[in-house]
């Protein structure tokens, strides 16, 4: 399951000198949603490229596509 913090906070779980209390902190953590943005992106599990030349992690416009609904 995927970590979502801040970057300063990524940067302080790479430490190896973390108490355990630290690593609950940060596991703890939960990203509103406010911060998140989500886009259809073309499929990153291929090596298929592109028919626009635009990199893979660039919004996709899918035919057909049901609205993004975010959960509170």
């Amino acid at each position: 399951m995927p970590l979502f913090v801040p970057f300063e906070t990524a940067l302080h779980w790479l430490e190896h000198d973390l108490t355990d209390e630290e690593y609950k902190q940060i596991l703890d953590f939960e990203m509103t949603s406010e911060n998140l943005e989500a886009i259809p992106v073309f499929s990153i599990r291929t090596s298929k490229l592109r028919t626009d030349d635009k990199a893979k992690n660039e919004q996709f416009d899918w035919e057909n596509l049901p609205p993004l609904e975010l959960a509170d």
